[in-house]
Parts: structure tokens; sequence; C-alpha cells
């Protein structure tokens, strides 16, 4: 019937409308995608930094129980992963504009890894590799002993896919971290735990996806049980700046905040296998009337070239039912090249 559409493929108002549907089912796509990939475009070049500095803050920057924190920055922001809490499927993943207002972001997975028995997933590490996120951290292995693992993604905020236990040692191995060296290889680091003996810090260098190790491992540090340590080293994070290699460890007794002894120390190096000479000043982080057992964070640089530290603590004072809180501090430096952490200190001039 002239006039009127017959819906056959040739006929004109049928064509357009095709057309009209098949832009709209493309600009759908687009937006999904841009709602989905909108963190992952964050990562690419051409985004502005974050502020040079933090804002004005007072500790902690986040409340409730985040222990053990690590922190990347990833184009305009920030992300951060902690220890799983009690009731957490997994370790957290936070966001923040600035290092002081963080929020939840989501979790590494919704499930722990099937070969782990769902507990003690601690001591999470971020690292970015190219277009890639891999997170290290460690969980127990069932009927035996706590295991570092590594899970990727194409998203900071996951899910992340596992890809099983990397290291097993007989007394346990935690909280993994990664260095480079000059080369840009990379290189895991980790804590063996102690017990009968003091605890070690480990590394061995990983393959070129990060997702395996290769090498020979490499002893670098023992706890000293005769110093304010106690034979206690763990959390290492290792930075480089004017040509040192620094190691930002805890020790002392941690976690029971009634008698905990926790602190940080540091040593440095020119090579990842040392020797490490440990500071004469240590503990270069400790307790005081607001917070006590610091320790276990991330080190990381501002656009302004300023270090800081992202880390955990306890109230001194009033309950302590809020676990090991997130804290930030600056890190100045000496003359002679040691790191200096005074709480509530800000920056004077360049890192």
């Amino acid at each position: 019937m002239p006039g009127v559409s017959t819906g056959q493929v040739g006929d004109p108002a049928c064509r357009k409308r095709r057309v009209i549907g098949a832009r709209l089912a493309i600009l759908v796509v687009l937006f999904a995608v841009a709602a989905l990939g909108g963190v992952r475009a964050f990562a690419q070049d051409g985004y502005p930094a974050p502020p040079a500095d933090p804002p004005l803050y007072e500790n902690p920057v986040m409340t409730g129980d985040f222990p053990d924190p690590t922190a990347v920055r990833i184009g305009p922001e920030y992300w951060a992963i902690a220890t799983a809490s009690s009731g957490q499927p997994s370790p957290p993943i936070l966001r923040s504009p600035d290092l002081v207002h963080w929020s939840v972001a989501g979790y590494v997975s919704a499930a722990p890894p099937a070969w782990s028995s769902g507990r003690q997933q601690w001591g999470p590490w971020l690292e970015r590799y190219g277009d890639r996120y891999l997170v290290y951290y460690s969980a127990r292995k069932k009927y035996g002993r706590p295991c570092i693992t590594v899970g990727d993604s194409t998203n900071p905020i996951g899910p992340y896919t596992d890809h099983g236990p990397l290291v097993c040692q007989p007394r346990a191995s935690i909280d993994p971290s990664v260095v480079h060296n000059v080369h840009g290889r990379a290189f895991l680091v980790w804590k063996e735990n102690g017990g009968s003996v003091p605890s070690s810090i480990w590394v061995q260098p990983l393959s070129s996806d990060g997702l395996q190790l290769t090498g020979t491992p490499h002893k670098i540090m023992v706890g000293n049980r005769h110093s304010w340590e106690g034979g206690l080293v763990e959390g290492p994070r290792i930075i480089s700046r004017h040509g040192w290699l620094y190691l930002f460890y805890s020790g002392g007794h941690c976690c029971a905040p009634s008698v905990c002894k926790y602190a940080l120390g540091v040593a440095r190096s020119h090579s990842i296998y040392g020797p490490w000479r440990r500071a004469k000043q240590n503990p270069v982080l400790k307790s005081g009337k607001r917070w006590k057992c610091p320790g276990h964070g991330a080190v990381l640089q501002t656009p302004s070239g300023h270090w800081w530290l992202l880390y955990n603590g306890y109230r001194a004072r009033g309950s302590t039912n809020r676990g090991r809180e997130m804290l930030l501090d600056l890190v100045r430096w000496s003359r002679d090249g040691w790191p200096m952490i005074t709480p509530g200190s800000r920056p004077l001039s360049a890192g």
C-alpha cells in the first residue's frame, strides 16, 4: 500500500529506523565502557596530576581497621590496599584524590583463593605493570601455613584473577612488596616468619609478567633479638633515592594494643642484595602521645618531590577497638641522607 512501510530491508523508513537503532546501541555500549573502564582510563597519559602535596589534615586519614596499607599513584589518584579484616571477603581496595580523603572502592576478589583456607589475607602490595595491575598478598594454605600469592586485573579496582601461590616457606611467607633495579627488573621482597628463630627478609627476581619467581632467593636481613626489633623484621618496603636504596621495615611486638612495642626502622644499601646497613637512629618512628605501635606502611612520592609514609597505628588513648587505623606523615631527610619522620610536620622544601 502506498505510503505505508512494509518492514522490508529495501524500504527507506525501515533503513532509517535501523540506522537510528544501531547508533543508539553504539551509544549504550560506549556509555557502558566509559562507566566500567573509567578507572582504567585514569592510568593513561594526559590526565592531570594530583595535588603537589596532601592538603592540611589530622590523622587518621582513614578510620576503622585498615592495617598494613600499601599505596600507588595512578593518573590523578592514589590507590591503596590493606589487610583483610573480619567480615571482608578479601583485602579492601581504597582510592583517594590527595592521600587524605579515602573511600572504599571494592575488594581484591569476591572470594579468597581456592587453594587457601580463606584466612590470613595479609600485607598486600599493589603494582602497575603497563596496562595491567598486580596484587601480591599472603593467604593461609589449606592445612598449611601462609603463602604469598599474586592476582592480576586490567583495572585497579579489580576483580583480580588469582595465579596461585608464589612462595610457601616452612615457617610461612607474608608481607610481599616489589622493587625494581636500575634496569627496571622487578624483584619480590617478603618476610619469612620466625618463631624459634628470628624472622627474616628475602628477595628474588620476578618474571617479566610479574606472575612467577625466577632465579635464586636471597636472604637480605634477619631480625636482631638484642635490639628494639626483638627478633622481628617485617613489612619490607624498598625505595630508591639519590643513589641509595632504602629498606623501610617494622619490628618489635605487633598487633596486641595493650602490650605492643611495634615501630618502624630503616636500612640502606647500594644493592638490592645488600649488604644493608641499619640506621643508628632506629627506630625512626615509634609510639607517641596520640598514636602507638606505628609501622607497616607504604613510602611514596607526591608530585612536589616530597616523600610520605602511609602506615597503621593504634590510638594511644581511649578505646583501641577501632583497630589499626590508617595514618599519614611526611618523610624528611637528614644531611647525611637518612629519613626522619616527625608526626604532624609539613613540607618546607623539595624532597
